[in-house]
């Protein structure tokens, strides 16, 4: 931000909720939404000869087993704020 001409520049880390009822309205989300990141997740998987099933089912068993069934799903994000320089 500095770079860009912010001065008083401050950030902050916060851990931002991404909760499901299940592990199975994870994979419906991340599997059916449509969001590119998978559906591109998905293509290479396929294109090395895995199957669209064994992936959801591994991604399945990590939600289930390390993120309490979708209900313990956290990201960070950084914040920054700041004031323009001669504002």
């Amino acid at each position: 931000m500095e770079l860009a001409g912010f001065e008083d520049v401050s950030t902050e880390m916060i851990k931002v909720p991404f909760e499901f009822e299940s592990a199975e309205e994870y994979l419906g989300y991340w599997s059916d939404g449509g969001n590119p990141v998978p559906e591109k997740m998905n293509a290479d998987w396929e294109a090395r000869g895995g199957s669209r099933e064994a992936l959801r089912g591994e991604i399945g068993t990590v939600v289930r087993d390390e993120y309490e069934d979708g209900k313990g799903i956290h990201f960070t994000a950084v914040l920054g704020w700041g004031r323009k320089a001669g504002q």
